[in-house]
C-alpha cells in the first residue's frame, strides 16, 4: 500500500504521479498483488484529480480518503509514503513522521527531503516533475519487497539518531551555546 498525505494542490505533484501510475499499471499484476495507492487530504484539486482517476480506470488502484485526523494511524497502514511535489516544499513532517514510523519514503529532490532521506537508503529520491523516475521508483519499491523492509528500517533509525526530539533539542542548546 502506498499513500500520499498533502493538501490536493498543484504543487504537491499529484498529477505526475497519476501519470506515472498510469504508465506503470501495466507492468504490475495487480490482481495478485493488491496494489493500491491511498490519497490523504483534500483540496481545490480534488475534482479534477477525481475524474482523471475514474476516465483513465484507475479507481480500482486509487482512493481517496479524504482528511484523516490522526495522520500518524492512517501512515501507520502504508507500506511506502510517496511525497511527489513539484514545488515550494520546506523539511516536510509527514516525511520525519513517515520516516519515525519505518516507512520508506519516495519524494521529489527538493529542499529539505534531501537532507531527511538518504537516497537508495532510507528512500529514493526523484527529481519533480519527471513521471517516469517516480514510476520507477514506485516499482522498485513495489517489486522488491525485502529492500522495501530494510529500507524502512534504516529510515525509523536515522530518525532516531538525526530527527528525534532529544536529538534536535540538544542541536539547539549546542547553537545557542555556541552563540553565547
Amino acid at each position: 500500500i502506498f499513500g500520499v498525505v498533502a493538501l490536493l494542490i498543484p504543487r504537491k505533484g499529484h498529477q505526475v504521479l497519476f501519470d506515472s501510475i498510469l504508465d506503470i499499471i501495466e507492468n504490475i499484476n495487480t490482481e495478485s498483488k493488491g496494489f493500491k495507492l491511498l490519497i490523504e487530504g483534500d483540496g481545490p484539486l480534488l475534482e479534477k484529480l477525481t475524474t482523471f482517476v475514474n476516465f483513465h480506470g484507475l479507481s480500482e488502484y486509487v482512493k481517496f480518503v479524504g482528511n484523516e485526523r490522526n495522520v500518524i494511524n492512517f501512515i501507520s497502514i502504508l507500506d511506502v509514503l510517496i511525497l511527489p511535489s513539484i514545488a515550494n516544499e520546506d523539511f516536510p513532517n509527514v516525511v520525519l513522521e513517515s520516516m519515525a514510523l519505518g516507512k520508506p519514503v519516495i519524494a521529489s529532490s527538493i529542499a529539505g527531503t534531501t537532507e531527511q532521506i538518504v537516497d537508495g537508503e532510507t528512500g529514493l529520491l526523484v527529481q519533480p516533475n519527471n513521471k517516469h523516475q517516480l514510476g520507477n521508483a514506485i516499482l522498485k519499491l513495489y517489486n522488491e519487497e525485502d529492500f522495501r523492509l530494510k529500507m524502512g528500517k534504516a529510515a525509523s533509525l536515522r530518525s532516531q539518531n538525526f530527527f528525534s526530539i532529544d536529538r534536535v533539542v540538544a542541536n539547539y542548546m549546542k547553537l545557542y551555546e555556541h552563540l553565547n
